[in-house]
């Protein structure tokens, strides 16, 4: 388990995590453990996109029952700033029936980093514009990469509220997930959902 997504867990993070998932944890490595062989596929952009989407809901089914967020309307996490594609925000867009705003397209990757970066000390905070009064997702089917990942192993949901919390959790680590569908759709527009949907 890891408080910093960005990095991979200490032995002993991954050993902690072991404990905490049993059968589970093997059920894990190999769910996103597909995620990098994507990026070979000769599969559409489309197709390889599903495709991870299924492996990131695979994921959190199975991470669910270990979740701190359980139940409808624990909003903390909708609170954050959220980082999608393009690919993402026109899915969104679809099924809203609007088209997300245009977002400007970096190609250099250390620029886009530092917008990326930007984008959390902007954003935190901030309700996503997808959460409806009642907590919950208005997008649901069709949330980003981000959220479906999104999860904490927390005892309860309170060290994630932003406004009383640590603003970090324990977590697993699913960088593998989100550097595949950077990587995916690197040529196309990323900002925070919120540029797309303001």
């Amino acid at each position: 388990m890891t408080d910093d997504h960005t990095r991979e867990g200490t032995a002993q993070e991954k050993a902690e995590a072991r404990a905490l998932f049993g059968n589970d944890w093997q059920r894990i490595e190999a769910v996103i453990g597909r995620a990098p062989a994507l990026l070979n596929s000769r599969d559409s952009g489309t197709r390889r996109y599903i495709r991870l989407v299924e492996i990131a809901t695979e994921f959190s089914e199975i991470v669910a029952p270990y979740a701190a967020c359980r139940g409808k309307g624990c909003s903390h996490c909708c609170k954050q700033a959220v980082n999608i594609t393009e690919r993402e925000a026109l899915r969104i867009g679809n099924y809203l029936g609007r088209a997300p705003a245009r977002v400007a397209q970096e190609t250099d990757p250390l620029v886009l980093a530092a917008n990326l970066d930007a984008d959390v000390a902007r954003y935190t905070g901030q309700a996503c514009p997808m959460l409806a009064t009642d907590g919950s997702c208005s997008v649901y089917p069709v949330r980003p990469l981000a959220c479906v990942l999104s999860h904490s192993l927390e005892e309860t949901p309170e060290p994630c509220n932003l406004e009383t919390g640590r603003h970090w959790v324990k977590k697993l680590n699913t960088m593998t997930v989100t550097s595949v569908s950077v990587v995916m759709d690197i040529t196309r527009p990323i900002g925070d959902i919120r540029e797309f949907f303001p």
